[in-house]
């Protein structure tokens, strides 16, 4: 996994957790 694909699903996740 590519950093930039690393941060992608990280920053999804944290979108998912602060809705």
């Amino acid at each position: 996994m590519t950093s930039l694909a690393a941060a992608a699903a990280f920053f999804a996740d944290l979108d998912e957790l602060h809705d």
